[in-house]
């Protein structure tokens, strides 16, 4: 698939999905998964355009990261400031303490 036009996002159907996907983001900032839901697509595409957008003219950035079961997922918006920073590991204590308090 090297040197194809589906690569470069240049054919109409890519810059109009493009365009979608800014505009979302545009209302709220959404995980890629979030994405998935709104723009009917498979997360494989998503994760493609996310990674074409992050790039070289940077369109959206990490504005913040969804704590979940393992690792915390990004959440992306409009933009090109700096993404925010990756949270650290979890200790055990507060793994515990997440539990906990889903229990109750």
């Amino acid at each position: 698939m090297s040197g194809s036009t589906k690569d470069k996002f240049t054919d109409p159907r890519s810059i109009a999905t493009v365009q979608r996907m800014l505009d979302a983001l545009a209302t709220r900032h959404m995980t890629a998964k979030e994405l998935v839901i709104a723009l009917y697509m498979s997360k494989s595409n998503v994760v493609r355009y996310i990674r074409h957008l992050r790039n070289e003219p940077r369109q959206i950035r990490i504005c913040g990261y969804q704590p979940g079961g393992g690792r915390a997922a990004p959440i992306y918006g409009c933009g090109d400031r700096k993404d925010a920073k990756r949270p650290g590991k979890a200790s055990p204590k507060l793994k515990y303490a997440r539990a906990r308090k889903a229990v109750t």
